[in-house]
């Protein structure tokens, strides 16, 4: 697989996401539960989480969070192919996917981007790091170019 900029321009870009959703993706349920208690620290927050790829994109289909908080780390798929497909829907184009590691050092920063991660942050995760995500407009907006995965 490769990833390639998207020639299909079905999508509607001026489809807002709700910036109050938050999903959660990852496998281990217990750290998923400490990352949902730290976003509802902050109030207004509707939260949704997913313990697998399949489940992620069943949810983030229906619910269509601003923002998705990606395990890098323990997925059942690779956290670049996930990050791919949900911008290919749609109503994802302007979800902020932020990435979640334990080691920065291990993430490759080009298929993060080509993906459409906008950053990482590292677990444990810090409030303050936490916090300026959830509270800021995203930087990349409507000038983002569209990925998709294409088959070698």
């Amino acid at each position: 697989m490769q990833i390639t900029p998207c020639t299909d321009l079905a999508f509607d870009h001026r489809r807002g996401v709700d910036s109050s959703r938050v999903l959660i993706v990852g496998a281990d349920q217990s750290e998923c539960a400490e990352i949902v208690t730290s976003v509802r620290t902050f109030g207004g927050f509707e939260i949704q989480c997913a313990y697998s790829a399949d489940v992620a994109l069943r949810v983030a289909t229906e619910f269509l969070p601003g923002f998705v908080l990606l395990d890098a780390d323990g997925l059942d798929i690779d956290c670049y192919r996930l990050a791919s497909v949900l911008h290919q829907h749609a109503g994802l184009y302007e979800a902020r996917i932020i990435g979640l590691t334990r080691e920065i050092a291990t993430v490759d920063r080009q298929a993060a981007l080509s993906a459409g991660f906008e950053q990482f942050l590292t677990l444990p995760l810090r409030r303050a790091a936490l916090e300026a995500v959830l509270t800021i407009k995203s930087h990349r907006g409507l000038a983002r170019q569209r990925m998709c995965l294409q088959p070698d």
